[in-house]
């Protein structure tokens, strides 16, 4: 396996100390003595080498990387190397530094990835055991990080962040997931997709219970629940495309209260199928529409995909009218299990324009 090593990342940080130094000294005004006292007290030697694969595991030459190092010599907070991945998808870094942040790594015809390079605290302690012990542990581990190409981005109704109160509690109301309100007289929709039924007895923010119910309305809908995402440091997170069957999930439950925080579902996400109509003979499905239901954050931050909220403040007062939320996309055309979207042609109804959402 080849190794190539970045020739600024030494040169600049230890072999030219004095024109690196004296530069940033100028710009921070810190005398060089302290800079250098700095660096070889609060900096660990670093070495990480990133492979970069494609989703079939073959490795990509030619991406571009761009690796930043905390550093405290830097006004920006780190320290940046730039290259390409070598003709086995490599890229090496080596410096002093308090760790690395900010990967990016990209290539033309891919979804751009954000990797982490997590660092074990008993491992790296810092300090002078770190001095002692030549930096950052495991030496020269190798950092997997997946791009996945641009496939076929094609525009969806996309509602992300809104919070849908209860109309009214202890019976179920109808959710459109189509026109994203709740379904005649409580709302503009039209057809229930969802049941949704809440459960609240509200006292005061530090005496509450809060219970969510959402089942499907037809037996033939349901979610096709996510327990983990293959390359969620890519920018598209999710899969591509809905699988065309194992929609087994038909309700779930949710609750939240005063003596104890807020409980969140395992999965990362799911996909849903709705409307499903079936040949009445074969009972195949014929005819459905296809959407997913993704977490807040994006590159692999991580948030329960529906939330509860037993009571929000609005004007400094406390409403106790609880709501659910979740961040959901739908492919308007129906039969079409693409859930690969653009970007950003949002065809939700009221959608700000030229927002750009995750594909």
């Amino acid at each position: 396996m080849k190794r190539y090593l970045i020739a600024s990342v030494i040169a600049g940080v230890v072999l030219n100390v004095g024109f690196l130094f004296a530069q940033e000294a100028s710009d921070v005004k810190i005398p060089i003595d302290e800079i250098r006292k700095i660096d070889s007290e609060q900096h660990y030697p670093i070495k990480v080498t990133f492979r970069v694969l494609d989703e079939s595991g073959a490795r990509i030459a030619g991406a571009a990387v761009n690796i930043g190092i905390d550093s405290l010599l830097h006004a920006d907070g780190y320290n940046n190397y730039r290259g390409e991945t070598d003709s086995e998808g490599l890229f090496v870094v080596e410096s002093r530094g308090r760790g690395c942040t900010e990967i990016v790594v990209s290539k033309e015809g891919y979804y751009p990835s954000r990797p982490e390079v997590g660092w074990d605290g008993e491992l790296n302690p810092g300090g002078a055991e770190m001095q002692k012990t030549g930096g950052f542990k495991p030496w020269n581990p190798i950092v997997d990080v997946i791009l996945k190409k641009v496939g076929n981005p094609i525009p969806m109704m996309v509602r992300l962040e809104s919070l849908h109160f209860a109309p009214k509690m202890g019976e179920e109301i109808g959710f459109d997931l189509l026109v994203g309100d709740w379904v005649e007289p409580n709302g503009k929709g039209k057809v229930s997709d969802l049941f949704v039924r809440f459960e609240s007895q509200f006292v005061n923010e530090e005496d509450f219970k809060t219970g969510l119910t959402i089942r499907f309305s037809n037996p033939n809908d349901g979610f096709c629940s996510l327990d983990k995402l293959t390359g969620e440091e890519s920018l598209l997170r999710y899969p591509r495309v809905a699988s065309g069957d194992e929609y087994l999930v038909k309700n779930i439950f949710f609750a939240a209260n005063s003596a104890d925080v807020v409980r969140e579902r395992v999965p990362v996400g799911y996909i849903f199928r709705i409307r499903s109509k079936v040949d009445p003979q074969t009972q195949a499905i014929v005819s459905a529409f296809y959407g997913k239901v993704v977490s807040l954050g994006k590159y692999g931050a991580r948030s329960a995909p529906i939330k509860i909220v037993p009571y929000v403040w609005k004007n400094r007062m406390i409403d106790s009218t609880p709501a659910f939320q979740f961040n959901y996309y739908v492919n308007p055309t129906s039969n079409d299990r693409n859930l690969e979207y653009d970007q950003h042609t949002n065809l939700a109804p009221g959608a700000e324009k030229g927002v750009t959402y995750d594909p």
